[in-house]
């Protein structure tokens, strides 16, 4: 088998970047979807649906108006179960949760961690594995990551 030449290797690693790119929007799409379906799962939030028409409002929405770290925590609550960032802030802002941020997740995430280092004691939030959880659900002990304020400490 012939090598190919460095144009078409440039060529080919082009392609195979596009293609990539285009199946982790594929992916995120596919996640904030699950996360709207999975926020409306509980009956406490609803279908936000504004019909220019008939001249119906937009049902509150469930994030509307809320902090960051209450929210999520909120969304966890809803949804019963762990999730990781990415599905929390694409469900916050799916639900109305307002903010200017460019990079939400990040700022999210940041958030969580601050909450959990900061407020060990006192948080209902656990780190379960790389998902956020809360510590009220019964869980085997195990599967939480246990976080210490001293520096290499898991």
């Amino acid at each position: 088998m012939a090598v190919p030449e460095q144009s078409e290797r440039e060529r080919i690693l082009t392609e195979l970047r596009a293609r990539l790119a285009k199946a982790k929007r594929d992916v995120e799409a596919l996640e904030t979807a699950i996360a709207v379906v999975e926020s409306l799962r509980s009956g406490e939030a609803q279908l936000r649906i504004l019909s220019v028409e008939s001249g119906t409002k937009q049902p509150p929405a469930p994030y509307a108006g809320m902090g960051v770290l209450h929210a999520a925590i909120k969304f966890l609550e809803i949804r019963g179960d762990d999730a990781d960032t990415s599905t929390i802030a694409a469900a916050l802002l799916a639900g109305g949760f307002e903010t200017n941020s460019r990079r939400f997740a990040n700022m999210l995430h940041s958030i969580l961690n601050r909450e959990i280092h900061e407020h060990s004691d006192s948080t209902v939030l656990m780190r379960v594995r790389k998902r956020w959880g809360l510590n009220t659900w019964k869980r085997a002990k195990n599967q939480f990551v246990i976080h210490s304020k001293t520096k290499g400490a898991n």
